[in-house]
């Protein structure tokens, strides 16, 4: 009489931790493969959801020991995938532009201003007034963010690159005043 095996088909750890488990269970090619594929969001939700299905049928789990420096390794090289593509994106570049501009500036009569545009609630901090702000658009030839007060009046940040690795700021108001900014420090 033959005897058959009866395997549970489904595995909830291969759909949450997807290439990883399969790393962890020495499938380091397949898992490595799908590993960086699944750094995009589309494809690791696809990626986990065929795993969940095939991860009890190919690896051996019970019966060897999980190894975790195979997944950290995963993880390390995840990340070395993603930071470089997303700093190479459009959504990238404008994030570090916002991110460069963001800081404690002061202007030649030494009055400070803070400008916040990396944060959920953007604002500017001018003679110690906060003024909430939106940003409106980001041009990234011309290196400028425009941003808007109260939805309706507009300003423009502009780069000035002075030297390498330095420039100061230009805000312009709507009243076409101009301020040239000087880096003081982070936020």
């Amino acid at each position: 009489m033959e005897t058959v095996e009866n395997k549970k088909v489904f595995s909830w750890m291969a759909l949450l931790f997807g290439a990883y488990y399969y790393v962890g269970y020495g499938k380091i090619l397949k898992g490595f493969i799908l590993g960086v594929l699944s750094v995009f969001p589309f494809f690791g939700i696809i990626i986990n959801i065929f795993l969940e299905f095939k991860a009890k049928k190919e690896l051996e789990i019970g019966r060897v020991p999980f190894k975790w420096k195979n997944t950290i390794f995963l993880f390390i090289v995840q990340i070395l995938v993603v930071f470089p593509l997303y700093s190479m994106s459009p959504n990238g570049q404008k994030d570090i532009l916002l991110e460069e501009f963001s800081g404690v500036w002061e202007t030649k009569q030494s009055e400070e201003v803070v400008i916040d545009l990396e944060s959920i609630s953007k604002k500017l901090i001018i003679n110690n007034k906060e003024i909430p702000v939106q940003v409106y658009d980001i041009d990234l030839d011309k290196k400028t963010v425009q941003i808007t007060i109260n939805n309706t009046t507009r300003w423009e940040i502009s780069q000035n690159i002075e030297s390498y690795k330095n420039f100061t700021l230009i805000l312009k108001t709507n009243a076409n005043t101009t301020n040239k900014l000087y880096y003081k420090s982070g936020l």
